[in-house]
């Protein structure tokens, strides 16, 4: 069994970006999702392309920022996305979403990291939110449509990033410990675990945006360190 560690949130601002690409290039950080709505989404594809970076897929969102699109459904009154972190209670005790709006909004997000960042790698997205169950059809058309595999597809039936998905190494559980414990857990079977993260360095942006901030650097840290990088355990 490997590990392949995603960072979420690129393009979210400057410094997590920096964060990011740090961690991949000095860590054991070997993709990334890019969010294409944020204040530092260019700056990320920028850093795409000057370096070369493999292996960046699209950060889906409706949860945070504004959509790229006339999305009445998805949105409040001042025009951003009117969901946030807790949208299961929220779409389980409020107005529910347009399917139809919320496949042209991911549709509109993945075309437009075509046109800025090149062909994605996999798709996820912002607070797991294309796990929601209701939301299963629009992810196996996306996912059929663009030939993308998904953040933990096969639980729909569509391709995979990794055999498993695990979004355990999140606040309290940041360490090199948690890595050492699922692998000793998963170190007899074969195949890929994908491990969600968030390193970054920390910006006004970042805490405009996200109360999840010195957690982030404690991220970082972790996913530097030498005893990861000399442990054998990622793919």
């Amino acid at each position: 069994m490997k590990f392949i560690v995603n960072a979420d949130d690129f393009g979210l601002s400057r410094a997590v970006n920096y964060g990011i690409f740090d961690a991949m290039t000095n860590g054991v950080v070997s993709s990334a999702t890019l969010m294409v709505n944020m204040p530092g989404t260019l700056h990320a594809a920028e850093l795409i392309h000057e370096n070369k970076l493999s292996n960046i897929g699209v950060h889906l969102v409706l949860t945070s920022g504004r959509p790229m699109t006339n999305a009445t459904s998805l949105t409040n009154e001042n025009g951003d996305f009117r969901l946030s972190n807790r949208f299961a209670s929220e779409l389980d005790n409020g107005p529910k979403l347009d399917l139809d709006e919320v496949e042209a909004e991911w549709s509109a997000q993945i075309e437009r990291f075509f046109d800025i960042a090149g062909h994605p790698h996999h798709f996820d997205s912002h607070h797991h939110i294309h796990m929601y169950e209701p939301l299963a059809p629009v992810v196996r058309h996306l996912a059929e449509k663009y030939s993308l595999p998904v953040r933990a597809g096969n639980r729909i039936g569509v391709s995979s990033v990794s055999d498993d998905f695990h979004d355990g190494f999140y606040q309290d559980a940041v360490s090199i410990d948690f890595f050492r414990k699922l692998y000793e857990q998963h170190k007899h079977k074969s195949g890929t675990i994908e491990i969600m993260s968030h390193p970054a360095y920390i910006d006004r942006t970042l805490q405009a945006y996200s109360s999840y901030q010195n957690e982030r650097l404690a991220e970082f840290d972790v996913l530097t360190s030498h005893a990861l990088k000399e442990s054998g355990w990622f793919a």
